[in-house]
């Protein structure tokens, strides 16, 4: 079993920066062709995790969700997340890691007890972030332009899910 989980804080934040991934994991696992084309590379079962808290406390939701699947972090666990230094629409796929900063990932280390689980990245940097407080500059609504990026973005972020799955069917 795969877990795939798209940090936000929840619909009421929908277009704002630090929804990202989990609007973009929504517009995804909708799409039938998607699951059974990530479902047939992974050869089995690929569930779509977006926690129902906020953010910064996405670790408990998911620590119980890896858990009730008896999934193993390193193996079975994705998680997609805004990332305030690359630049807007940069991908940065990485196995394991520190939480470099990003609250979300740190509640997640915290409550699995492990930084060993994959991530993927999306940058959030407009340019303008130098100029705002950080809170304030996650919780903006997307402009326009970044907005008619989204498809682009989703496209991206199906490549990189089929390259995790890839990558660690090859290590097992």
């Amino acid at each position: 079993m795969k877990l795939i989980a798209g940090l936000g804080n929840g619909c009421a934040y929908k277009n704002t920066r630090h929804n990202l991934g989990q609007d973009i994991l929504a517009v995804l696992s909708k799409e039938d062709d998607f699951r059974d084309e990530i479902e047939r590379i992974a050869g089995e079962k690929v569930i779509f995790i977006p926690p129902e808290c906020f953010y910064n406390q996405s670790g408990g939701y998911i620590g119980r969700a890896v858990r009730f699947y008896k999934a193993d972090p390193e193996r079975d666990l994705l998680v997609v997340c805004d990332d305030f230094y690359l630049d807007f629409g940069e991908l940065r796929l990485r196995l394991n890691g520190s939480d470099g900063g990003n609250n979300g990932l740190k509640s997640i280390i915290q409550h699995l007890g492990t930084d060993k689980f994959a991530r993927l990245r999306l940058g959030i940097d407009n340019g303008t972030k130098q100029n705002r407080d950080a809170e304030e500059f996650v919780l903006s609504k997307l402009s326009t332009d970044e907005l008619k990026q989204i498809p682009y973005l989703a496209q991206e972020v199906e490549t990189k899910i089929k390259e995790w799955l890839v990558l660690v069917k090859d290590n097992q």
